[in-house]
């Protein structure tokens, strides 16, 4: 019994979507946070079944407990690390997911529109205003340079 934990734990999943998120269609990104969540699913509720078995273990009669609070931690370990390499995975896929996202949509432009509901292109700031700010990034970059 103190071997099945980690053999239902091996990194094969993550392994059969080692491919490059860069070098996927759309589709298959997609397909691969699917796939990526779901196996995300599984090894969390395996980390929960070994937490409560680390648990017992430390729990258990002085009698080899060393051993299986050792077996049960490698076990958690294991899992533990398998679920931080989805986690990262998921990760790369979304990133990869939100940049095409980024990139298929128009970089539009959105008019101001002023109080009276008419749109505008137009600066919205006064010259006074442009004036401070000037003067106030002149006393900041002064006071950097320790004058």
């Amino acid at each position: 019994m103190g071997g099945r934990g980690s053999s239902s734990m091996s990194s094969g999943g993550v392994a059969s979507t080692a491919i490059a998120p860069t070098s996927m269609s759309d589709q298959q990104v997609a397909g691969a946070i699917s796939t990526t969540r779901s196996q995300m699913d599984e090894v969390g509720e395996r980390l929960n079944q070994l937490s409560y078995r680390l648990d017992e273990a430390r729990m258990s009669s002085r009698e080899g407990r060393t051993e299986r609070v050792e077996s049960a931690q490698r076990a958690y370990n294991e899992g533990s690390e398998l679920y931080n390499q989805l986690r990262d995975r998921l990760s790369a896929l979304e990133d990869e997911q939100n940049r095409r996202r980024q990139e298929s949509q128009p970089a539009s432009r959105r008019a101001f529109v002023n109080s009276y509901g008419e749109a505008t292109r137009r600066n919205i700031t006064s010259q006074s205003y442009e004036s401070a700010q000037r003067r106030l990034n002149q006393r900041v970059e002064s006071w950097m340079r320790g004058r």
